[in-house]
């Protein structure tokens, strides 16, 4: 992949360039706490574990849960692997669970998914409130909605 050395000094918020050097913007980065904390919790949430090599607890079975056929405690099975995963990787105070609320088409039968997951959070670094949605199809496909500001910058 080739790379281009940039003058740091060109760098901003509205530059594709993060740390000098673009990768011809194959992805883009992230210069606000808000957007890395963010974009860290939902790789957590989708990182199943044994993905990441050198450190095979890394991560969530919550894929694992949304596709289990005829689970009965799905939304138990959810919460808890949110908020355990969340007070493992991130510690006492950088994120902060507010709720987590779980719909399936036996509460919502006009549901056009089948499990869909919201979870509420604070981001407490920069005292934001923001909100996650995840939804699951029988087809497999997850879909992540973007994230809501509910409050703050």
């Amino acid at each position: 992949m080739p790379y281009l050395v940039v003058n740091p000094a060109n760098i901003d918020e509205n530059t594709p360039y993060g740390l000098g050097i673009s990768t011809q913007n194959v992805f883009t980065s992230t210069y606000k706490t808000l957007d890395q904390t963010i974009s860290d919790f939902k790789f957590l949430l989708l990182t199943m574990p044994g993905e990441i090599v050198g450190n095979p607890s890394f991560g969530t079975n919550l894929l694992r849960i949304l596709f289990e056929p005829n689970n009965s405690f799905i939304k138990q099975d959810i919460d808890e692997e949110i908020r355990n995963a969340v007070s493992t990787y991130f510690g006492v105070g950088l994120i902060e669970i507010t709720s987590i609320d779980v719909t399936t088409p036996e509460d919502d039968p006009q549901l056009t998914y089948d499990v869909v997951v919201k979870i509420q959070f604070n981001v407490n670094v920069v005292e934001v409130a923001s909100e996650l949605v995840i939804s699951a199809t029988n087809t497999g496909t997850v879909i992540i909605q973007n994230n809501q500001i509910v409050g703050g910058n």
